[in-house]
């Protein structure tokens, strides 16, 4: 209907909105803001190709600072630039992989320093957590998986120290530990968790984390050779970078096995599918639902963002 399609519209202009801002950063000039109203508009009204133009204008320009700025030595304002470049790539879902991004991340991760000779130690695995949110996706399944195959050393932002009680409550349980992350400038965040990296020496490493996380991806890709690197494949409809920072890419469902495979590239040897299930605590009884339901009636549950649902 038209109402549905105006809402999706509205929706998408949020997107654009949103990603727009993470471009104070690194904007010089007004044309980032031009370029966004203009796409945002021709899309509201059903344009797309004129939309698509000028979102690709800001990809561009997008792209010439970030690569500017590495020529010019400007490390942290690199990072940033790819970091907007590539959130609003995952924000208007254009493509499923982008080649100059992951040659920019490529000569990012060479900036940290050579790789020290290590040998990975025996049943340690590394968890790094970009989104540090105690209920979110599949964090809580995976830990108490890991924990049962050897010793997990949690690693993510220090500002979710205080949001994460059942988190810690597994890794405690179950023998692990939590690193805390407390660098804030992008390269030193970078160099932080390639430091944690290289005093755990991890068996087995994973990668659970934003669409956009250039720092921990520039670490990922660093480690290439020394430790078997598994990504999580929480994304696998949309835009990520950092398509050659793992060794194995843990995907969900066919639908994500696929997009990998033909979208993005990936290797066939490189891909293995995990389904997950929910997380279940058997100790609390279930207290009905907030609303009623009337005989016959089903329930249907669904987790993420609503337009994942409706």
């Amino acid at each position: 209907t038209n109402a549905d399609m105006q809402g999706k519209l509205i929706e998408r202009e949020k997107y654009y909105y949103q990603a727009a801002k993470t471009m104070e950063c690194v904007s010089e000039e007004n044309d980032m803001d031009s370029f966004f109203e203009k796409a945002s508009m021709y899309h509201t009204i059903g344009n797309k190709r004129t939309a698509a133009k000028y979102l690709e204008k800001a990809l561009k320009t997008l792209e010439r600072k970030a690569n500017r700025a590495l020529h010019n030595n400007c490390i942290d304002m690199s990072i940033r630039a790819l970091s907007a470049w590539t959130d609003l790539l995952y924000c208007s879902n254009a493509c499923y992989t982008d080649a100059a991004a992951e040659q920019l991340l490529e000569k990012l991760a060479q900036k940290l320093p050579q790789l020290p000779d290590v040998i990975p130690q025996k049943e340690r695995l590394l968890f790094y957590d970009g989104f540090g949110l105690n209920n979110r996706g599949l964090v809580q399944i995976y830990l108490k998986a890991l924990i049962r195959q050897g010793k997990v050393i949690y690693v993510t932002d220090a500002r979710h120290e205080d949001c994460l009680p059942d988190v810690r409550r597994i890794l405690e349980n179950g023998g692990g530990e939590i690193r805390w992350l407390t660098k804030k400038n992008p390269f030193q965040q970078a160099l932080e968790i390639y430091g944690l990296i290289t005093e755990v020496k991890p068996e087995n490493a994973f990668l659970y984390t934003n669409p956009d996380d250039v720092p921990a991806l520039m670490a990922f890709r660093r480690w290439d050779g020394k430790t078997h690197r598994y990504q999580i494949n929480l994304t696998d409809h949309a835009y990520w970078l950092g398509i050659h920072c793992f060794d194995t890419c843990i995907e969900f469902r066919d639908y994500g096995a696929s997009i990998s495979l033909e979208g993005r590239g990936i290797d066939r040897s490189k891909l293995v599918k995990l389904p997950f299930y929910p997380a279940i605590d058997y100790s609390r009884e279930f207290a009905g639902f907030p609303f009623e339901v009337k005989q016959g009636q089903k329930v249907v549950f669904s987790g993420g963002a609503l337009y994942k649902t409706f």
